[in-house]
């Protein structure tokens, strides 16, 4: 059974094994040492307990999905991803779901999530829940 939940502060060291294991396969640059994760969880504006949702199985966790306030402007923008021996179950869906309720219930106006270009299933899974491309960005990586 998927239990979907709020992050707590004893969730910091799964939650970087999580995002290590789906970083083997994705290879996003998504995975970062637990002391980097412990700063950016403590970043002024950002609100972990209440826009970090944790999907379990068994005791693990097996996906996540972040939240980026931009109320401003409007918008929240949703990081997420499903460890890939879970994937094709649902649980994408499922925290997708939680986030624009969420968003909603916040009073944001637009849901962006930033999908990188070779990630077809990613790109399918984000059409298919009634997303709509609307820019490209390009970026340098500086390492």
């Amino acid at each position: 059974m998927i239990v979907i939940r709020n992050f707590g502060p004893d969730d910091i060291a799964s939650y970087v094994q999580l995002m290590a294991e789906i970083d083997e396969v994705d290879r996003l640059g998504k995975a970062i040492p637990l002391e980097h994760m412990k700063e950016r969880l403590g970043q002024p504006g950002y609100h972990p307990k209440e826009d970090l949702f944790l999907a379990e199985a068994d005791g693990l966790l097996v996906g996540y999905v972040d939240m980026v306030r931009e109320l401003e402007i409007g918008r929240i923008i949703i990081d997420g991803a499903v460890h890939p021996a879970h994937r094709g179950r649902g649980i994408g869906s499922r925290l997708l779901e939680i986030a624009v309720a969420h968003g909603r219930k916040l009073r944001a106006e637009v849901v962006q999530i930033p999908v990188v270009n070779r990630m077809a299933a990613s790109r399918s899974f984000v059409e298919n829940k009634n997303f709509a491309l609307v820019r490209r960005h390009w970026q340098m990586s500086l390492t």
